[in-house]
């Protein structure tokens, strides 16, 4: 990789992860239904909105990728 260059991301790199508990199987469903050119983009805001940190920040961040996966699939 060129430097100051990102890979595309297809999938948030933060989520919550404690004792077991996990989002990521959540995480990868409703990012299956997002297309390819919008996975990033969805990605960095879902971080932005888990880094407020705590049960908020987890809560708007699926809350997010549920409102954007209900989206692409028309719902």
């Amino acid at each position: 990789l060129a430097q100051g260059f990102r890979c595309a991301r297809e999938y948030p790199l933060f989520y919550h992860c404690r004792s077991g508990d996990s989002d990521a199987k959540r995480i990868q469903k409703h990012m299956s239904v997002i297309p390819q050119q919008f996975k990033h983009s969805v990605s960095i805001e879902y971080e932005r909105l888990f880094a407020i940190g705590g049960r908020d920040g987890r809560f708007q961040a699926n809350r997010f990728l549920v409102q954007q996966s209900k989206h692409f699939r028309g719902v």
